[in-house]
């Protein structure tokens, strides 16, 4: 019976090849002929983070039916670590469970022999509890990517002997973090590590006091690492000038609390690195470095909240107008007038305050070249009215300043406060019975005043609403359009999957 009628095995492979996740499984369920067939598509990506039991499920069924060498990327996120009935939350007293899939997970990693990209969590407990999961990483480690958290001494002394993938990423368990905050010296197992693997690297990601060892080993040690072009710290503890002097060749940087790194004479006075294109981080040290970087095109400004904005989002607006922007993400407040704020509100610790009647003309002023624009837009979570506010904001008008931007092809909004877990907000009653715009209004209210654009993104914490991504779609006329007459189009949902690649493409075009 063949896998798909009408066609043979061959061309329904190169089919199914095309077809997103959620799709393969559909056409797996309902057909017996063609889930055999499916498996290793099926199997190629999988992200797993509902719990230890379905870890032990995948891998089981991996093993089965020897589908282990057609596993090209692996997530194990740190849910997947508890039983079922536990609760993950970081506040729980529930213990995770990886002894219910560790062994299991061994055999798998033992024959996964074209793994890609592995992203793992407590890779420390996991080597306790089965070996041979750093002895699979070392024989045959994922060629591209291995991001790998919970990781402490043992998993490091283990993986020193690692032909590291060209990215890899480091998040170091809070125990041996604390360690390195009494003695910087208890870091020594991770130098074998990047010291052996320093000419390898192309994109680097280190967490916890990692950077603070490396600003403390680099120079004993002579680590550089010539070819790393992609720099994520969180936190930056090391000076900026000796960063550059460790991580010559950036293209892109990211790093998070970084007062350490930017502190008197740390402050840059000149270009770091000539071919900087990617930014992020707090205005305390993404504007420093924009003002003699001036080839950045991708500035993402993370959330910083402190005593006495001013004006600051004007003075971005002012010196992204000075450069190539093509992609950009920000954190926005809009709030009250200041006389109308408590002395003892959090009102008062707010960054970045935009005013309504002008925050779209400005941006549209400071980014004329954009491609990507996503804002994440700010209130206290006590204040009532924020989502509506919202909503109201995001159908103005005066968003058809935008429309001015003939490269913006995507935008992102989100809505969010300040507890965690976060909480949906209560669009309540419309004043005078006017009807809150539901998702499809806001977006088709950005399709209209923008025509370049093509996908929009909904990420706002509201009572009712999920996130979403919404897509451009010609509709072909059947008769020629007459000149000067806009194309005509229908606004579509489209797939998370979708939705994220498109992001992800557009977000860093050029940019890398």
């Amino acid at each position: 019976m063949p896998i798909l009628p009408l066609l043979n095995d061959d061309c329904s492979l190169a089919v199914a090849a095309h077809l997103d996740r959620s799709s393969l499984l559909s056409l797996a369920r309902i057909s017996r002929a063609a889930a055999p067939a499916l498996w290793p598509c099926i199997v190629r990506r999988v992200s797993l983070a509902r719990n230890a039991q379905q870890v032990h499920a995948f891998c089981t069924f991996v093993l089965a039916h020897s589908l282990a060498g057609c596993v090209r990327r692996l997530r194990i996120q740190r849910e997947a670590f508890y039983a079922i009935g536990s609760d993950p939350s970081y506040m729980s007293d529930d213990e995770p469970q990886p002894s219910i899939f560790a062994s299991v997970l061994a055999d798998v990693l033992e024959r996964a022999t074209h793994l890609e990209e592995l992203e793992m969590s407590g890779i420390e407990v996991l080597v306790e509890l089965d070996a041979r999961i750093a002895a699979a990483l070392i024989a045959h480690p994922p060629t591209a990517k291995l991001k790998v958290t919970g990781i402490s001494d043992k998993a490091f002394t283990m993986l020193g002997a690692m032909r590291a993938p060209p990215d890899l990423e480091l998040e170091p368990a809070p125990k041996f973090n604390s360690r390195l905050v009494r003695d910087l010296e208890s870091g020594a197992c991770v130098a074998p590590l990047l010291a052996q693997n320093a000419v390898r690297f192309h994109q680097l990601g280190l967490h916890g006091l990692l950077s603070r060892w490396l600003a403390a080993a680099s120079t004993p040690l002579a680590l550089v690492f010539p070819h790393v072009h992609t720099l994520n710290v969180f936190p930056l503890d090391m000076p900026l000038r000796q960063c550059a002097v460790t991580f010559p060749n950036l293209r892109c940087f990211a790093a998070q609390w970084s007062e350490s790194a930017i502190q008197g004479d740390n402050v840059p006075n000149k270009a770091l690195w000539p071919a900087l294109r990617s930014l992020a981080g707090h205005s305390e040290l993404v504007v420093p470095l924009m003002r003699h970087h001036s080839h950045v095109r991708r500035m993402v400004l993370f959330d910083r909240y402190h005593l006495d904005p001013g004006d600051e989002f004007t003075e971005l607006c002012a010196l992204m107008a000075e450069r190539p922007i093509t992609s950009l993400s920000l954190s926005v407040d809009f709030l009250p007038q200041l006389e109308d704020i408590p002395q003892d509100s959090i009102d008062w610790l707010v960054s970045r305050r935009i005013s309504p009647d002008t925050f779209w003309s400005q941006l549209a002023g400071a980014v004329p070249a954009a491609q990507f624009i996503s804002i994440q837009f700010r209130r206290p979570e006590t204040y009532p009215g924020i989502a509506a506010d919202t909503l109201k904001l995001l159908t103005d008008s005066t968003i058809s300043a935008l429309g001015t931007l003939l490269n913006l092809v995507y935008v992102s909004f989100g809505l969010r406060g300040y507890s965690w877990p976060p909480k949906p907000h209560d669009l309540g009653m419309a004043p005078d019975g006017v009807r809150h715009p539901s998702p499809v209004e806001v977006v088709s209210a950005w399709f209209e005043q923008c025509p370049a654009l093509e996908y929009v993104e909904l990420d706002l914490q509201i009572d009712g609403w999920t996130k979403t991504w919404w897509h451009r779609e010609p509709v072909y006329p059947t008769v020629p359009m007459l000149e000067g007459v806009r194309a005509a189009y229908r606004v579509v949902p489209v797939i998370e999957e979708e939705g994220l690649q498109a992001r992800e493409d557009i977000d860093w075009d050029g940019c890398r």
